[in-house]
């Protein structure tokens, strides 16, 4: 069902206000011409989306989240992965935990986690401009950990954006994180 004002993202998997005033409906002028008539399957154009990575591995089996990462890509920046307490380009890792440019590459974290036997499920979150800077700046300030802090690290280093909270859980950060609230930023 859809209602005037909103629409259904699939990627977000939440439902989201339509930010065009509903004068613009009489006017003529469609209401998704920011996805090019496409709303369902065309992404944000202004690329604000945050990205919560979660891995899931098994044991005796049971399925629990083993680890926590973070992907931001904000047009005119470079993109940023936040790989705290992980092992992802062991070779190339500063203290901090983070790669930018083209180090860091979501399908290439994803592909390598895959590798490792993993299952990933990447979650996404509309911010703000101002938030991603606030996110990749406490995510610097914060560093790299080590031990079991992945999870930690990363909801810390959201710092409330969207309502997420600190959790030390993997699988509670990505429950938290497909559950969010965030504002629409188109």
């Amino acid at each position: 069902m859809r209602h005037v004002g909103s629409n259904f993202s699939l990627a977000a998997e939440s439902p989201r206000k339509n930010p065009f005033p509903y004068d613009e409906l009489a006017s003529g002028r469609s209401v998704y011409a920011y996805a090019a008539g496409n709303p369902v399957g065309r992404k944000d154009p202004t690329g604000l989306t945050s990205y919560v990575i979660t891995t899931y591995d098994t044991a005796l089996g049971i399925s629990y989240g083993s680890h926590s990462a973070l992907f931001i890509a904000t047009p005119g920046n470079p993109s940023f992965l936040y790989d705290p307490a992980g092992d992802y380009q062991s070779g190339m890792r500063g203290s901090g935990g983070y790669f930018e440019g083209p180090d860091a590459s979501l399908p290439d974290y994803v592909m390598y986690q895959q590798g490792t036997g993993s299952q990933v499920v990447v979650t996404p979150l509309d911010t703000t401009a101002a938030q991603e800077a606030d996110i990749i700046q406490n995510a610097m300030s914060i560093g790299d950990k080590r031990g079991l802090t992945c999870a930690n690290s990363v909801s810390t280093a959201l710092n409330g954006t969207c309502g997420i909270t600190p959790t030390k859980f993997p699988g509670t950060l990505n429950r938290e994180a497909r559950g969010s609230s965030c504002p629409a930023n188109y």
